[in-house]
């Protein structure tokens, strides 16, 4: 799920995320989805996710009273800022075209 593929690139192996991360991590997802399913000019890629999270959702955490220990957002986009443009790894989510993969050969 997009959940797991967030919490594995923002937590180390021996890092076990707590429940509070979770929950918020959930949240923020399925706000997100919420987003680019209402607004189809939000292209659905991890840099309006990122762009998300940093504004918008921040101010829900806020609004909630959602304190630093129990999600640290400030964390969270500092560790996946690489992922985000201009990144080093920027390339890996934030693909531009869309795949036909019926077409392709599955390989196993």
């Amino acid at each position: 799920s997009i959940k797991t593929l967030i919490l594995t690139l923002w937590k180390r192996d021996d890092e076990a995320p707590k429940r509070s991360e979770e929950v918020a991590l959930s949240n923020a997802v399925s706000a997100y989805i919420e987003r680019i399913t209402g607004d189809r000019s939000v292209t659905p890629c991890f840099n309006t996710f990122y762009e998300f999270v940093r504004d918008d959702y921040r101010r829900q955490l806020e609004q909630k009273n959602v304190r630093e220990k129990d999600f640290d957002i400030d964390n969270f986009l500092n560790v996946l800022e690489p992922y985000y443009k201009g990144g080093e790894y920027d390339y890996l989510l934030n693909s531009d075209k869309e795949l036909d993969l019926l077409h392709k050969r599955f390989i196993v």
